[in-house]
């Protein structure tokens, strides 16, 4: 291999992520004195380095060799790459490795993103329900939803798991999330819950506040917000204000609610409820037993 090509390369493709020697030698596990050489042409990582090198940068070695001028390489390639060698449970726990590096990747590119990023809306061709069923079974370990709407963008992977749902049959549990439903079932609730997650609320509302906003009356608001505080959705303190007590209720918003939410407006709501694959229907992630 040409030492000023490779050298030039990883040159190259450190500049680019805007990241230091120091940053990739340490990620890489070795020196930046090594690191430092290869870029300058006075020596030459090996095969094994340079497979690392590739995979650090998520490109090809072909790429880094100068043999392929083509940078990038399609995600769904990688992925193909990445488990085609692997049996059903290998592909599982990989694809929640892949899952949780994209995220961890994401929430470290965030600290640093400009605050005034528009939503990003996904395009129609990605998770797209018209193009192939919305959810399905893959095996008695899996189920999957995922769609594309306008008015909602999903997708959800729901397994099987080592107590088998055994939580579900405890009644102190059963008791908690009955908790839950019955606040997300109560009259207006879904109103507050609308205005908590939207952008130009403040993290620090009053009762008064959100019957302003919501049409309600400040009893009513104050009934969902207090029993909103008893899931944990939100907290309250007491302030001074001149010779007044004003109660302020504390929420960022829950992804969580949200999630449950949406996936109850789908189930009862969306536009293509029949666009489901059959086996969808026989979905049995929890084995036979006691119940």
């Amino acid at each position: 291999m040409e030492n000023i090509n490779v050298g030039s390369k990883l040159a190259e493709l450190r500049n680019s992520l805007l990241l230091t020697q120091d940053e990739v030698a340490t990620s890489l596990g070795i020196s930046n004195k090594t690191l430092s050489k290869w870029e300058n042409g006075m020596s030459e990582p090996n095969l094994t380095m340079l497979s690392k090198l590739a995979e650090y940068y998520s490109v090809s070695t072909d790429y880094i060799l100068g043999i392929n001028s083509a940078k990038d390489i399609k995600s769904t390639d990688l992925l193909k790459q990445e488990l085609s060698e692997l049996d059903f449970e290998g592909g599982i726990l990989k694809t929640f490795q892949i899952n949780f590096e994209v995220l961890r990747t994401k929430i470290m590119e965030s600290i640093s993103a400009p605050t005034d990023k528009k939503t990003i809306v996904p395009s129609s061709d990605i998770l797209d329900g018209h193009y192939f069923c919305r959810s399905q079974v893959e095996t008695n370990e899996e189920f999957e939803m995922h769609l594309n709407t306008d008015d909602l963008s999903m997708y959800i992977q729901l397994l099987g798991n080592r107590n088998n749902f055994d939580w579900l049959g405890k009644e102190d549990i059963q008791n908690k999330i009955s908790k839950l439903f019955s606040f997300l079932s109560k009259p207006n609730a879904l109103k507050v819950i609308k205005l908590i997650h939207t952008k130009n609320t403040s993290a620090n509302i009053s009762a008064s506040f959100v019957a302003k906003m919501t049409g309600l009356t400040d009893e009513i608001a104050t009934e969902i917000l207090d029993e909103a505080c008893g899931i944990g959705f939100c907290t309250k303190n007491v302030a001074h204000i001149k010779d007044k007590e004003i109660t302020i209720y504390m929420s960022n918003g829950s992804g969580k609610i949200l999630s449950l939410v949406c996936i109850a407006y789908e189930y009862m709501c969306g536009d293509r409820l029949n666009d489901y694959m059959v086996g969808a229907q026989n979905c049995r992630l929890i084995d036979g037993g006691k119940i």
